[in-house]
């Protein structure tokens, strides 16, 4: 596996207004997956913030070939990363999370070529007193979890739908590798519930 040296390791704050609190959460988030991306040797972009500063719609390219019978040597993986600071439920071994519809509907698509994925980073409690985070410590606590809602059903709801994260699901460089290689393989993610 390629190793690209990690220029993502610097320390961020997190503010205490709630507009500075979102963005400073969603850089974080950024610098996380980007950290972990460099680690991979995938190359890692933001698309654009999310309206409300609640996340990041961030783009991985991929220009390797991953496995003898990869189908794609050259795409990008879409991921929407969202961050919490509030310890989250678990239920059934899976993070409960609050997502937007609109986010929800774009993420379970299935006319889109590659599926799309959504990373959730859970900030450790002693992250709120602290005046600093470091991508190297959040690294080190695996602290990310990923889902791929494709095909998943459709909601009644309006403004939420609650996501379920496996905690299984850890985001790490190795997991980014292997994601890629699947879907370089042509290989299908569709949610579970």
């Amino acid at each position: 596996m390629p190793q690209r040296k990690q220029d993502w390791t610097n320390r961020i704050a997190i503010g205490t207004a709630p507009a500075a609190e979102s963005n400073s959460k969603a850089e974080v988030s950024y610098a996380y997956l980007h950290a972990l991306a460099a680690t991979a040797g995938f190359a890692c972009s933001c698309e654009n913030g999310l309206p409300d500063g609640s996340g990041i719609m961030a783009r991985l390219d991929i220009r390797e070939q991953l496995d003898p019978q990869s189908l794609l040597q050259e795409f990008s993986l879409e991921i929407q990363l969202r961050t919490a600071s509030a310890p989250l439920p678990i239920v059934n071994s899976k993070v409960a999370f609050s997502l937007e519809v609109d986010l929800y509907d774009r993420l379970r698509g299935t006319t889109e070529g590659a599926p799309r994925f959504m990373a959730l980073l859970c900030l450790p409690e002693e992250a709120e007193s602290g005046p600093t985070l470091s991508t190297e410590d959040l690294m080190k606590r695996r602290c990310a979890r990923w889902v791929c809602l494709r095909g998943a059903p459709e909601t009644s709801s309006t403004r939420e739908m609650t996501v379920r994260v496996p905690v299984w699901n850890l985001l790490t460089p190795e997991a980014l590798r292997e994601i890629a290689r699947r879907v370089s393989l042509g290989g299908r993610f569709f949610h579970e519930q």
